[in-house]
């Protein structure tokens, strides 16, 4: 998971707002910090959300990753991507 995320271009020009656009998530990533707080992402057909901002994320990739973890993908499945 970490390495899906680290292969993101986090780069500010490759950032979209998400102001005032009714866009549906249809996954989040958790991730536990060691200072005990939290971090979530939301994920959407081909992008990561974050903070109202999305970037261009290879989404497809992820599910192979949790799939190959054991987790069900339902939304795959429906072709949401």
């Amino acid at each position: 998971m970490m390495g899906w995320l680290k292969q993101i271009d986090w780069s500010p020009s490759r950032a979209h707002s998400l102001a005032g656009v009714g866009l549906t998530s249809v996954g989040k990533i958790i991730l536990n910090k060691q200072d005990g707080s939290a971090q979530t992402f939301r994920l959407s057909g081909g992008i990561i959300i974050l903070d109202g901002w999305d970037w261009p994320a290879d989404t497809k990739k992820l599910a192979e990753i949790a799939r190959g973890a054991g987790a069900e993908i339902p939304w795959m499945e429906k072709g949401t991507f």
